[in-house]
């Protein structure tokens, strides 16, 4: 086996065959049109860099582990310690089964035994296990990554058959005691650390990394270099486009038509996600200088709509904490019951921008109902109760397995849950803790929901004319309103709100 790190791991990366028609903006990315090799080379790339939404960051390196046309590769993540991390990658174009994915987990386990870089000593205990997909797997792969431990046991003939299959698929493997290796994959399935990383998350996470993004998926922009229409046909499709962007006033439907006018045809560009006025359309000729200049506000759009819904998130987080804050609800809802604000409000937040930006983020996870699936508000309290339920289950039990972290962190989260689990000593004092909380915090609740809402009243637009629009009087005026309008808003925030935003 060999492992690749530092240069040797950039030089294999750069023959990443980048797909090269992702239209510019575009929230989903097509994982599975890169070669199963370059999906394991994003993964490296984005870990080498930093860590998915979520995921404390304790590794300082990551490294290519390479095992030979048999098995493929891996991500070996790097702490001071030694290895930290395995990220597994699988590029499919069907949902992995639970069968499957202890296939992948008993030969990387079995096959650590054999390399170096760990002494020969297989996977420490503790080690995060990172399975990384380009389609959403089966619903019991879910279970199996929400409670591992509980799962595996259950499904303990899987695991064994699953340890012999790879066992009998692998040369590398040949020899292996089937007993000892079935028990040391069952070990390492109650002490290792599991994370599945979907198409979701991936895509959330490559706009935090644009770099990353632009090496493996390349924009497809469209420049119409063709003569305009005639200036009184163009303004009338401004017209009707604008009938339905509401954020769109008469003054700004002023401002473009003057700058339509005042420049020359040759000095028009228009490309798929804005307009360009001013600049020789020289600039823009040739793929390399596309991607050099228009690459830039494509990438600039894709992390404004990313943190349109990090912003969002804040703020419902804000929502949250500020209805726990509540003396009533410090009196009358039980610790358990508290979690119910950040859960519900979260979920919320997603719906809100997916549907503000008419449907952009409709896709990040595709389940009938839009994002998450739920329906209403309704169904929305009851996913989350359910959720909990599932959590609380769980520590009642002593199963902490879900808990990640490490240290000081692990014991501020298990102080956390000892606080949210007191006085609870069976299911039945859990959901009555819980549906008596909801009850108290379903009208603040709603009032929050009204009030996230108010943010996304519009779908977002912009037009893009650059800095030489300041020195037009009705620019100047517009951007006047706008900052007396942010002031006003600022001073109106409900108390709690960030107002740094």
């Amino acid at each position: 086996m060999t492992i690749l790190r530092g240069a040797v791991a950039e030089a294999d990366i750069s023959q990443v065959r980048a797909v090269e028609d992702v239209e510019a903006g575009a929230h989903e990315f097509p994982f599975t049109r890169l070669s199963a090799d370059d999906f394991e080379r994003l993964a490296y790339a984005l870990f080498k860099v930093s860590a998915p939404a979520g995921e404390t960051r304790n590794w300082s390196d990551a490294s290519i582990l390479l095992r030979g046309k048999d098995a493929g590769r891996d991500v070996l993540l790097h702490g001071d310690a030694g290895v930290v991390g395995v990220v597994q990658c699988k590029r499919l174009e069907s949902a992995i089964s639970l069968p499957e994915v202890f296939r992948e987990v008993a030969k990387t386990v079995l096959m650590a035994r054999r390399e170096s870089e760990l002494r020969g000593a297989g996977i420490p205990s503790g080690t995060a296990y990172f399975l990384t997909l380009s389609h959403d797997p089966a619903e019991t792969v879910l279970d199996f990554f929400v409670d591992p431990r509980r799962v595996s046991e259950a499904r303990g003939t899987d695991v064994d058959a699953a340890v012999r299959e790879v066992i009998e698929k692998y040369k590398s493997l040949a020899g292996e005691d089937a007993a000892e290796a079935v028990a040391t994959v069952r070990a390492a399935l109650a002490s290792m650390r599991f994370k599945l990383l979907r198409p979701v998350d991936l895509n959330q996470w490559l706009p935090r990394e644009p770099d990353v993004a632009s090496r493996f998926f390349r924009a497809r922009l469209v420049v119409d270099n063709r003569a305009l229409d005639p200036l009184r046909a163009q303004v009338e499709q401004i017209l009707r486009v604008s009938e339905a962007i509401p954020l769109l006033t008469d003054a700004d439907l002023k401002i473009i038509k003057q700058r339509i006018e005042s420049t020359p045809e040759h000095l028009r560009l228009t490309v798929g996600f804005a307009s360009l006025f001013g600049y020789p359309r020289e600039m823009f000729v040739g793929d390399d200088n596309l991607r050099r200049r228009v690459g830039r506000l494509a990438t600039m759009l894709s992390e404004l709509d990313a943190d349109y819904l990090f912003w969002m998130n804040e703020k419902a987080q804000e929502e949250a904490t500020r209805i726990c804050d509540l003396g009533e609800v410090l009196f009358r809802v039980h610790p358990f019951a508290r979690q119910v604000p950040g859960a519900y409000l979260s979920n919320l937040a997603i719906d809100i921008v997916s549907k503000s930006q008419g449907g952009l983020f409709a896709k990040l996870i595709e389940r009938p109902g839009g994002p998450t699936g739920i329906e209403d508000d309704v169904e929305r309290v009851r996913y989350v109760r359910d959720m909990l339920l599932t959590s609380g289950r769980g520590y009642l039990t002593g199963d902490f397995g879900t808990v990640a972290g490490e240290g000081e962190l692990l014991e501020l989260k298990m102080k956390i849950i000892r606080h949210i689990m007191n006085g609870i000593g069976s299911e039945q004092d859990m959901t009555r803790f819980l549906d008596d909380g909801i009850a108290v915090l379903m009208p603040h609740l709603d009032q929050s929901a009204a009030r996230l809402r108010g943010f996304a009243a519009q779908n977002p637009s912009i037009f893009i004319m650059g800095m030489s629009g300041l020195d037009n009087p009705e620019v100047v005026r517009q951007m006047g309103l706008t900052i007396r309008a942010l002031t006003d808003a600022k001073a109106t925030l409900p108390t709690g709100m960030n107002t740094k935003s």
